[in-house]
């Protein structure tokens, strides 16, 4: 019998084990593509899989070369297809890593694996796949030619963690005589019983908050395959058939709630026999894209919002103020974007806008055994489970890169390499867990760009550890993170085709979109340290950390002739005032809301060099100029509270000359103090309001009437809208109230 003809007898076992264990594997066969592919075609054969997907970027290429006859006939899928099968569930997961190995969608395919099920992963020879970066490293370069420059850290990792694993099975397919099989030796289990007691409680939970008190939401958290999705299924069935309830669901598109519906379905199926009161209960219970759901919501008793950790907070915030039951549910190792940062952030605004909110965790595994060895091998590697470490071990050689910063009392300033953030994996994943709880977008492939990419700068901020038993200089307590890109440096006669829109090249995100959007060649060519992350612990904010990690980055870009800090977020007052007072200046503001956040998106600038100060001010007066000039037109929407932070940030960053002079003219005087109309002094009070921004008088308004200053005179609302969302009780109360605004103004 050939050495490949007992593994294939040895993995029958494997498979039979599993199933009857209701556990999961990872197998990894490692050679050449070829043999790696002959190898797992003949498994395939030899298992009789059932239900399979085979993920590659590279299919037709690979069946040339290998000509593999059971591979090739089951199902296919490039990575990036795989987030479609969210929900759903495989027998066999086969990933073609000579095609690349995209993190993000790893995490989702082990997500796709049933227990019983077994997670083939084919892969170079581990000597040759730690010594080049594979080809999904291509969508983190700015060009081609960068893809030699990366790093292998996050490729190393890999290797390392599958060899420390005794459950992982490790095939070297051209050597076969070197594999020693494992003795599984696992106990046959049943698989899990429907429903568990988790989803149990959480059922009652979910009809609680339905029935009992209004405006307290609950909030649903679980790992994925813990039932989380079944349980609003099947509550919503239930709420239904008890007390005829509509129920609109939501989440990123309707496929993430299949499971939900088909629970629900079969539910009303076993329930209800007359055809005419299926179909009613069919349509009681609806999926409603999330930005419809704010001028849908009155039509339906609950609200629930599936995979809510990949909504818009603000468009959830919406929802929190407007309709007083709702249940959302999040997974909290979400592969988009962590679940957990979700959960800790969305917190603080459950606390702050419905304090007597719930919150319920799904812990059993349902559709694998709990402690899986797969599910917990994906944790380690992918830091699925991030937790803030106290004490960090931070010996270090002293290289370049180690150069600390003082910053506060007792508070350091230290960048790092990536080849140190490799070797100290319990800082590596201090730092990760900061960036997810403070980013809900920080994702796993988050991990390799900061690991490999050759243009990466971190820096951490820490301070010493202050437990008894831990004394020593080398243990301190993480406090604070700056992540940071560097971009720019491109050929100015690429500015043509950027500003017509025919050619945007990969990277380089904050030149290109001033370039398009200004017509500026400088963009280019400038080079910039774009922060792409900056966080600070809970415990720790309001410290001036943040600042702190800012000015350490100037000094760095000084020193490496940089000419330009960058960033770009999601618009929000509170970032808007923390950007405007570490002197960047306001440069863009998108028209639309960004996907992920809900909000626009705005970039800021910091410039350093004497060139990076003439182009600032070039983009800061021409974005003024068209922000004014749109404040009644494309931005009459933006919300009072953003628009105003961003008014001040310009008044604060402006030269005196560049906004309208203070002018108290006799009219402007007979609409405050008399009775002249607002519809002859509109000019005027514009102009008036607009040099006030920054006056010691502003701060003597009231929310209401700074609300009422923005919204009417700034944004040009009607008096019917303002009425609608400032609680005015007609023209004659805003204009009362607009007089005794320009008074106090005016009040010396």
């Amino acid at each position: 019998m050939s050495r490949h003809q007992i593994f294939y007898e040895y993995m029958r076992s494997v498979q039979s084990a599993l199933s009857q264990s209701c556990q999961r594997r990872i197998v990894v066969l490692s050679g050449t593509s070829a043999s790696c592919f002959s190898v797992m075609d003949h498994l395939c054969g030899q298992l009789q899989l059932k239900s399979a997907v085979f993920v590659s970027e590279n299919l037709v290429a690979t069946q040339n070369e290998a000509d593999p006859s059971h591979l090739f006939s089951i199902t296919k899928l490039p990575a990036h297809r795989l987030k479609q099968r969210l929900g759903q569930e495989v027998d066999t997961l086969i990933w073609d890593g000579f095609s690349g190995l995209n993190p993000d969608a790893m995490g989702i395919a082990s997500g796709l694996l049933k227990g019983g099920g077994i997670f083939f992963l084919l892969l170079p020879d581990f000597e040759q796949l730690i010594h080049q970066a594979d080809r999904d490293y291509l969508r983190m370069c700015a060009d081609d030619s960068l893809l030699q420059q990366c790093h292998t850290f996050f490729l190393q990792r890999l290797v390392s963690h599958l060899r420390k694993d005794p459950c992982v099975l490790i095939y070297p397919v051209d050597q076969p005589e070197s594999f020693s099989s494992i003795d599984l030796n696992l106990p046959v289990a049943d698989a899990p019983q429907l429903p568990s007691a988790d989803q149990m409680h959480a059922l009652h939970a979910v009809i609680k908050a339905a029935k009992g008190h209004r405006y307290r939401p609950l909030l649903l958290l679980a790992d994925r395959g813990r039932g989380k999705s079944s349980v609003l299924g099947m509550a919503a069935a239930q709420l239904y058939i008890q007390h005829n309830y509509k129920i609109a669901i939501s989440a990123p598109d309707k496929a993430t709630c299949q499971t939900a519906f088909v629970h629900y379905q079969r539910i009303i199926a076993s329930t209800v026999s007359d055809p005419a009161l299926v179909q009613a209960a069919l349509e009681a219970f609806q999926f409603i894209p999330l930005d419809q759901l704010a001028d849908k919501s009155a039509a339906f008793h609950m609200i629930m919002i599936d995979e809510a950790a990949a909504m818009p907070t603000p468009l959830l915030q919406v929802l929190l103020s407007s309709h007083p039951r709702l249940v959302f549910a999040t997974t909290l190792h979400g592969y988009e974007g962590h679940g957990q940062g979700f959960a800790i952030r969305f917190r603080q605004t459950l606390d702050k806008m419905t304090p007597h909110w719930k919150s319920l965790a799904l812990n059993s595994a349902l559709r694998w055994h709990d402690n899986d060895a797969l599910e917990q091998w994906f944790f380690r590697f992918l830091l699925l489970k991030t937790s803030s470490a106290s004490g960090l071990s931070l010996e270090r050689a002293a290289t370049d890169s180690s150069k600390q910063a003082p910053c506060q009392t007792g508070i350091e300033i230290i960048w790092l390499s990536q080849a140190e953030l490799y070797r100290n994996e319990v800082l590596f994943e201090s730092i990760f867990s900061l960036l997810v709880s403070a980013h809900y977008q920080t994702k796993p492939s988050d991990i390799r760009l900061i690991l490999d990419h050759p243009n990466v700068k971190l820096a951490i901020a820490v301070a010493p550890f202050t437990k008894d038993h831990l004394t020593s200089a080398d243990n301190k307590t993480l406090l604070g993170v700056i992540l940071i890109l560097e971009e720019g440096g491109l050929a100015p006669d690429m500015a043509a085709d950027i500003i017509a829109g025919t050619r945007r090249p990969r990277g380089h995100l904050f030149p290109q979109a001033l370039c398009a959007s200004s017509g500026l060649t400088e963009c280019l060519s400038q080079r910039s340290y774009r922060i792409t992350r900056i966080a600070v612990s809970l415990d720790a904010r309001q410290r001036g950390i943040g600042s702190a990690l800012l000015t350490a980055a100037c000094e760095l870009a000084r020193a490496n002739n940089i000419d330009s800090l960058s960033s770009s977020f999601g618009l929000r007052s509170e970032l808007v005032s923390f950007w405007s007072k570490n002197n960047f200046d306001l440069v863009k503001l998108g028209l639309h809301a960004d996907g992920a956040s809900g909000t626009q998106s705005i970039m800021v600038m910091r410039p350093l060099s004497d060139a990076a100060c003439t182009l600032s001010t070039a983009l800061r007066k021409q974005f003024q100029s068209y922000f004014l000039f749109n404040l009644n037109r494309l931005y009459q929407s933006l919300d009072g509270e953003n628009c105003l932070a961003i008014l001040r940030m310009l008044a604060a960053r402006t030269a005196p000359d560049d906004f309208p002079q203070p002018l108290v003219t006799p009219t402007l005087k007979a609409f405050a103090f008399a009775q002249r109309s607002y519809e002859d002094t509109n000019q005027e009070i514009f102009n008036y309001v607009l040099t006030s921004l920054n006056s010691q008088n502003w701060h003597q308004l009231d929310q209401s009437l700074e609300s009422l200053l923005v919204m009417k005179v700034l944004q040009d609302h009607s008096n019917t809208h303002c009425c609608k969302y400032l609680k005015r009780q007609g023209k004659k109360d805003i204009e009362q109230s607009l007089r005794k605004a320009i008074q106090i103004l005016m009040s010396i």
